[in-house]
């Protein structure tokens, strides 16, 4: 099943996902799962589980809190609880990154950092732009037609038959009434599953 953050929290309930045993839950844009307490995260947490994976073309690891928060999401409890986070990591390179520190607290800092890039090796795989150009094809795009099924087609006759499209076509200014009709039908579509999620 593919869905999207936004489509998740507004369904969770109707598609009904927690008794079921996912082989892999694959996260793409991770940076949105930043904050334990934000309403995706307690969604996606607990659902049962073998395996995690995060995608992210966002540094993660320049706020070491939010770095922690998908760590322990994606491999829970490899860094402790969060407070024993901050006072055996956190706290000491922070105090290593400030300009007035003193040689004890850099070895320690360093230390510290050494350790926890040590530990995040285990389950972080950092690739650069230059690493994947070497190793991936040319990049081909197709572009592929399929025929809509009842329910597209069904979508889009009543946007056809809408104020929206009526207002589009009568209007006289001379923008890009392609786009509108996208963005039209983009919001047709998201009122036409909240209406399916609510009954």
């Amino acid at each position: 099943m593919m869905v999207s953050y936004k489509m998740l929290v507004r369904c969770f309930d109707e598609v009904g996902l927690q008794p079921f045993n996912f082989d892999l839950v694959v996260c793409d844009k991770v940076h949105r799962l930043k904050n334990a307490a934000n309403k995706t995260s307690s969604l996606l947490s607990p659902l049962n589980t073998n395996r995690k994976v995060l995608l992210t073309g966002t540094p993660v690891q320049n706020d070491l809190k939010e770095f922690f928060t998908l760590a322990d999401f994606v491999n829970s409890c490899i860094l402790g609880s969060l407070s024993a986070f901050r006072r055996i990591f956190e706290e000491p390179i922070v105090a290593l990154q400030q300009p007035e520190c003193d040689e004890d607290t850099r070895e320690i800092g360093e230390g510290c950092a050494s350790e926890l890039a040590h530990l995040i090796s285990q389950f972080v795989l950092r690739r650069t732009q230059e690493v994947m150009n070497a190793h991936l094809p040319p990049r081909v795009e197709s572009v592929i037609f399929c025929k809509p099924i009842y329910i597209q087609i069904e979508l889009y006759f009543s946007l056809l038959d809408s104020s929206a499209v009526r207002s589009i076509l009568s209007s006289t200014h001379c923008g890009n009434k392609p786009l509108s009709f996208i963005l039209a039908l983009r919001k047709h579509i998201i009122n036409f599953l909240h209406q399916r999620c609510n009954h």
